[in-house]
């Protein structure tokens, strides 16, 4: 929430900073951090003159729906019970992967995401009020400064939802075939203009919009590919993926044992952390951040190496990120490749024979530049 601009607010009698934050749609850590000189949100006295932030909307006013297209994106919108759309999503997401159960992945902020946030929020010391304002959402793990990037070109389906639908739905629509309500929804309306497009262009007629379809549809899906992670990215309880990998192999070269080397910032993970940090006179955390990754020999000053072939070819027994990769493709394309593990397995064989079988290409079950250009990835 943008804070630049505050107003003045008279308290009046019984009211507390929980109930200024809900009449103003903003949270309670958002009105501490413009009064400082509260030290109880819960003792206010009337006739005390507080500040409320000028962007906020009053709660008897009319309220932006999340989902709906603005100017530009708000990446961490205050989120209450009662909120809907895919930021809640995303909310439901991020709590699920630190371990926070909001109930189904709906979409729909209720009582078991509002108890998972309340949970979130007392593990992190945090105001615990329920509400996700820019404090939360920067303990789970979203940087608030900037939107995230997107892909241009989705792979959308029935089902689908959010802001890549809405620019779906509104390119349809510019195309002449009405996909129904823009709502951000990929349901039987829009999946029929999908097809009806297809077909007027002479394109593959399956429903789903991939690059094909986002490039008829006048898209430019040929953007650069992003700068290369930083070689120190902040790892929390939580965290996965190859960096995790490389901490856990450095934890354990330095004599503190992550457990297994897999990828996933558990418990143990979490302690051999700790322990580490406590011989190297670091901050106590768990998180690991330059500091620590500095202390375990990492230079966090220089660019990592240079990124690998983008397209190599892979084929059962093949291990590694770039297989990882290719797993999460083609999950993304709904061909279950079995768990997201690096491993060339099997399973994932099958799911890339299916997808050729799909795409009309060769199926040998082996992955080259015809195989990854037509999950997506640009191999130029």
């Amino acid at each position: 929430m943008e804070r630049g601009v505050a107003m003045n607010y008279v308290v009046k009698p019984g009211e507390t900073l929980f109930d200024i934050a809900c009449m103003f749609n903003t949270t309670v850590e958002e009105l501490l951090m413009l009064n400082p000189q509260i030290s109880d949100p819960m003792c206010l006295f009337p006739g005390q003159v507080i500040c409320v932030p000028t962007q906020a909307y009053p709660m008897n006013s009319q309220m932006p729906m999340d989902g709906q297209m603005g100017a530009q994106p708000n990446p961490c919108p205050v989120l209450r019970q009662g909120s809907q759309g895919p930021s809640v999503v995303h909310l439901q997401q991020l709590l699920t992967s630190h371990g926070f159960s909001p109930g189904a992945i709906d979409g729909i902020f209720g009582p078991r995401t509002q108890a998972a946030v309340i949970a979130f929020q007392q593990s992190r010391g945090l105001v615990v009020d329920g509400i996700v304002g820019v404090q939360t959402w920067t303990a789970l793990g979203v940087n608030c400064m900037t939107p995230p990037p997107t892909q241009p070109c989705p792979t959308l389906r029935q089902g689908s939802t959010g802001p890549d639908v809405v620019r779906l739905q509104q390119l349809l629509t510019s195309h002449g075939f009405s996909p129904g309500a823009i709502d951000g929804i990929f349901g039987p309306k829009t999946e029929a203009a999908v097809i009806a497009f297809q077909r007027s262009r002479g394109l593959l007629v399956d429903g789903i919009v991939g690059v094909q379809t986002w490039t008829a549809l006048g898209v430019n899906c040929m953007t650069p590919p992003p700068p290369p992670p930083s070689p120190c990215p902040t790892l929390r309880q939580g965290s996965r993926g190859p960096d995790v990998v490389r901490l856990q192999q450095l934890l354990t070269s330095h004599g503190f044992s992550p457990g297994a080397i897999d990828g996933i910032f558990g418990p143990k993970t979490e302690a051999a952390v700790i322990a580490f940090q406590r011989s190297r006179g670091l901050l106590v955390d768990g998180i690991v951040g330059v500091q620590t990754w500095t202390a375990l020999g990492v230079n966090c000053m220089t660019p990592p190496p240079p990124p690998t072939q983008p397209c190599p070819t892979l084929r059962m027994g093949s291990r590694g990120p770039a297989v990882r990769e290719l797993q999460t493709l083609l999950a993304a394309q709904g061909f279950s490749p079995g768990g997201i593990d690096g491993i060339f397995g099997s399973k994932t064989q099958a799911a890339v024979i299916a997808f050729q079988k799909s795409k009309g290409l060769a199926q040998d079950g082996i992955v080259g530049i015809k195989t990854w250009t037509a999950l997506g990835v640009n191999c130029r």
